[in-house]
């Protein structure tokens, strides 16, 4: 086995030929740095890159699967993924991530994904309706899916041409991001300020799954997710056995709130920007 120097080497040398536009090499590459280090995460990922700009969508879902499940290498039982779940859904995220930059990473999407398919048909909360909209609704294939959405514009604009088997409420926040902790303290003073009117038939539903990715909250003018981290434990906790994914926990806001409403021992796995909790009642 070569050493870690060596491999970082071959790694350079791999991106080398990729910005030379000599894909077939850097590909070769990749593979020669893979025999050294079979774990390093890196390589696959950005062999997965490479396969994709190659053409070679297949090899490249396996690619980004195979680095998902090194990060998940922690002994849960759902650090290794269901190969028939991304042999159905696995071109469907590749395209999501390739034409949504910014958004979720293929791990995220393939972890979640991985989760929910392995349980469902279930309950599934989404705070958020998205060009991934579909990607749920397929993966729940035969459960309830519920989305919460508060720009109006935007949630007509998702459900053109789906509104028979979308179910979609729009919904008000009324927050900023930059009051998150003066409304932290003030519930941790006995009022709650994150409280949110949501329908009734959202409030009295068991949820196998939920998943916090909105609203906006990249700027300090925009609502942030507060008071949907917040929703997102309640309904949690009346469920009973409920796992929940909170998106974009690099930013403070997410990332404080989540583990304040979650116990950190609800904390299964973070996967980049993601993190899962489940909430089980015995």
């Amino acid at each position: 086995m070569i050493n870690f120097g060596d491999t970082i080497a071959l790694n350079k040398k791999a991106q080398f030929y990729y910005n030379q536009g000599k894909f077939k090499e850097a590909i070769a590459w990749c593979y020669e740095v893979i025999k050294g280090q079979p774990d390093f995460v890196e390589v696959y990922e950005i062999l997965g890159s490479f396969l994709q700009l190659n053409g070679d969508i297949n090899a490249a879902v396996r690619a980004y699967i195979k680095a998902t499940e090194i990060l998940l290498d922690n002994g849960s039982v759902y650090s290794r993924l269901d190969r028939c779940l991304f042999d159905e859904y696995g071109s469907q995220i590749f395209q999501l991530v390739n034409d949504n930059p910014g958004q979720m990473s293929f791990q995220e999407y393939a972890y979640i994904t991985n989760v929910i398919g392995g349980k469902v048909p279930g309950n599934f909360l989404i705070f958020g309706v998205g060009k991934d909209s579909l990607l749920w609704l397929g993966v729940n294939r035969g459960g309830k899916t519920v989305f919460l959405e508060d720009d109006k514009d935007w949630l007509n604009q998702v459900k053109v041409g789906c509104e028979n088997y979308i179910e979609a409420y729009l919904v008000e926040y009324g927050t900023r991001v930059y009051l998150w902790k003066s409304l932290l303290e003030e519930y941790s003073q006995g009022n709650d300020c994150l409280w949110m009117v949501l329908p009734e038939k959202v409030l009295f539903t068991k949820w196998d799954f939920i998943l916090v990715d909105a609203p906006a909250g990249y700027s300090e003018e925009k609502p942030g997710r507060m008071k949907s981290i917040y929703m997102a434990a309640k309904l949690a906790m009346e469920s009973g056995n409920t796992d929940i994914f909170i998106h974009d926990c690099d930013r403070e806001v997410e990332d404080i709130y989540s583990d304040y409403f979650f116990d950190k021992g609800y904390l299964i796995n973070q996967v980049h920007k993601l993190k899962h909790y489940s909430l089980k009642r015995y």
